[in-house]
């Protein structure tokens, strides 16, 4: 039994039936926050030649999956970042017909869309995408 609604990071939507404040889907744009994985296999990951050749200022590479608070995160990066600066974030996100395991202790689970939204509501503009349709996400975004 949930003492208080939890409202959902990414769309700001109440969730009232949430497990608790680290365990819930949101019903509505489908992001999931799960208590800490242990025991799993690391995805290996690698930050493409196209970032590693351009200029980029920032790099999270797989970081976006720990973070408790979503929207401090895109505020902190934001912050940091000066307009027209870009910022490389890969992400593993959830997609219908591939099952990829997850991080040990990641917490944040993602849809591409939910990634998309946060960065939008956060003023950044994609400008690069990697692996449309990979388990692992890698876009580079442009602080507005």
């Amino acid at each position: 039994m949930a003492s208080a609604p939890v409202t959902c990071p990414v769309c700001g939507a109440k969730i009232p039936d949430a497990q608790s404040v680290q365990d819930y889907i949101c019903p509505f744009c489908h992001f999931e926050r799960r208590t800490a994985i242990t025991g799993q296999q690391s995805l290996a990951e690698d930050i493409p030649e196209r970032v590693q050749n351009n200029h980029v200022n920032e790099i999270s590479n797989m970081t976006l999956p720990f973070q408790d608070d979503l929207n401090q995160y895109f505020r902190q990066k934001f912050q940091k970042l000066a307009p027209g600066e870009t910022w490389y974030l890969s992400v593993p996100v959830k997609r219908p017909f591939q099952k990829t395991p997850p991080l040990p202790g990641q917490i944040n689970f993602f849809t591409s869309k939910n990634i998309m939204f946060l960065l939008e509501q956060h003023g950044f503009k994609m400008t690069w995408r990697q692996n449309r349709f990979a388990s692992i996400l890698k876009l580079i975004a442009r602080r507005d």
